[in-house]
């Protein structure tokens, strides 16, 4: 999958189904982090990158992962 399909399904499976659960105030600035083929995700603080990344590929291993900072559309990365 290239870096703009992981991109494109990100975006789209945060859009429509972890926005209404994940954007609330309590959340703002969080990271979050997509398996993009599974819709599976980790939410935690920004600091704990690798943390997470290693939470979400323990589950899947193959894992395409794409985040966002919660509240944020400029802090994207793949």
């Amino acid at each position: 999958m290239t870096r703009e399909e992981i991109i494109a399904r990100g975006k789209a499976i945060y859009d429509r189904h972890l926005r209404p659960q994940v954007a609330t105030p309590e959340n703002i600035g969080k990271l979050l982090m997509i398996d993009v083929d599974s819709g599976d995700y980790e939410l935690g603080d920004d600091g704990n990158d690798v943390e997470l990344f290693h939470r979400l590929r323990a589950r899947h291993p193959q894992a395409q992962v794409f985040s966002l900072k919660v509240g944020y559309r400029t802090a994207e990365r793949v």
